[in-house]
């Protein structure tokens, strides 16, 4: 019960309490509703407004902030507020398709170019997988935002503005989930007692040498 408490008082990355979750979904929920009862130009506006004080307010509750949210914050503060700037909806419809696709080429240049793996790095304490798997992992997630990207770009410019936001708010969150459910879960069912090894994931760094046990003695 003491620990049930303390990660309610002290939520962290892997254990966030029930309201920093919320925290997370209220910007898009008040997006989505914000566009139905006015326009999208007041939604972009409740967007930023809430974003930034669901971080504000994590901030002050000295919770921490995962590096993925304050980047999406910062993303929909600047596409956010081109959009209110130029009284434009074009910025924030594309916001998508730019995030998605850096997000892409970030996580394909990290495993390819430095030998690092993110996802594993974000997911390495609530998963178990092999370095194989983690890198293969890695590289379907990035085409997968590739084609994120191309979607948001292939739906904002052939549909409505009403179909766009669906396809935001509902169909990409449900599109996220199913690849990775069905991905992590694929994976860990072909190999489900595998262990990633540092020295797999990032090859450039030297294997620790191992101590030579003395020579046994002649009786």
């Amino acid at each position: 019960m003491n620990t049930e408490n303390q990660s309610l008082q002290n939520p962290s990355p892997q254990n966030p309490s029930p309201l920093q979750q919320a925290l997370d979904i209220i910007p898009l929920a008040a997006f989505f509703l914000s566009y139905w009862l006015y326009d999208l130009i007041t939604a972009t506006a409740v967007l930023i407004i809430t974003s930034l004080a669901g971080i504000t307010f994590s901030l002050i509750k000295k919770w921490p902030v995962p590096k993925k949210t304050l980047f999406g914050t910062a993303f929909i503060a600047v596409f956010g507020g081109l959009t209110l700037l130029f009284n434009d909806e074009t910025f924030i419809k594309i916001k998508a398709s730019i995030s998605f696709s850096l997000a892409g080429i970030v996580f394909l240049v990290a495993l390819y170019g430095f030998k690092k793996n993110l996802i594993h790095m974000m997911l390495k304490e609530s998963i178990n997988l092999n370095p194989t798997q983690w890198n293969t992992l890695t590289r379907d997630t990035a085409l997968f935002f590739f084609l994120l990207a191309a979607a948001n770009e292939l739906v904002r410019n052939t549909l409505t503005t009403d179909s766009w936001i669906l396809f935001k708010v509902i169909g990409i969150p449900i599109a996220l989930a199913l690849f990775l459910t069905a991905s992590i879960g694929f994976r860990i069912a072909r190999n489900p007692s595998t262990q990633p090894t540092q020295e797999t994931l990032y090859p450039h760094e030297s294997k620790p040498q191992e101590q030579e046990s003395p020579p046994q003695k002649d009786a």
